[in-house]
């Protein structure tokens, strides 16, 4: 794919060696990456998402997987920011490409914004796959469980309390940094709208700290 092509030669052209290791460490050395700062890449690939979301020859998908299979991490955050500019051009189908790009590459940075970006919108646009989100609760994958957890982080007062309520009952006693983390970032954000709600949710049920002290942060 020629766009591919052009905006890996550009990415190479701009890639700062002297931001490489501070980088590389921030993700735990688990991805390789340019050394291409947010701003930086987001300004670089631009016109060229905005290409791929407008060419006729090639699906946003195709391009969304070729970006994915680039062992720089700029090129996933790239494909991230694809999938959130193709929104019209979502089908039903999309939801499991979304699923592939969390539970491949996954850490935090990628998986909350296909949570809140990309999976929230979508099941806004094709309510009847919500129930899906049942089966990425009790998945053995932990980032499908916390993105059931955070999906309707923007939804508002149009969230789904009782759906939330018990995908975070289904993980009250885990120890893992991420449920814990996820779990009281969605009850801090609905508590800007229901925050009586939420201080009767952490009264009543025994939650980790970590999820506490998130939680309750804006209440009074």
């Amino acid at each position: 794919m020629e766009l591919i092509e052009e905006l890996s030669g550009v990415y190479l052209e701009h890639r700062d060696l002297s931001r490489v290791e501070p980088m590389e460490t921030y993700l735990k050395n688990q991805f390789k990456v340019l050394g291409l700062s947010a701003p930086r890449w987001r300004q670089l690939s631009k016109p060229f998402i905005k290409k791929m979301v407008a060419d006729n020859n090639h699906s946003f998908e195709e391009y969304i997987r070729r970006l994915w299979n680039s062992e720089y991490r700029e090129f996933h955050y790239t494909a991230v920011e694809l999938l959130i500019r193709a929104k019209r051009q979502w089908t039903a189908d999309t939801l499991a490409l979304m699923q592939y790009m969390i539970t491949t590459h996954s850490w935090w940075d990628t998986v909350d914004a296909i949570a809140t970006n990309g999976v929230g919108p979508y099941l806004q646009k094709y309510p009847q796959k919500v129930d899906l989100m049942d089966e990425w609760n009790v998945d053995d994958n932990l980032w499908l469980n916390r993105t059931s957890i955070i999906y309707q982080l923007k939804y508002k007062k149009q969230t789904d309390l009782q759906r939330l309520s018990r995908y975070i009952l289904q993980h009250q006693g885990s120890k893992e940094f991420f449920h814990q983390k996820a779990m009281g970032w969605a009850l801090r954000q609905i508590s800007k709208f229901e925050p009586d709600w939420v201080a009767a949710f952490i009264d009543q049920h025994e939650l980790p700290s970590l999820t506490v002290r998130e939680g309750s942060k804006y209440l009074p």
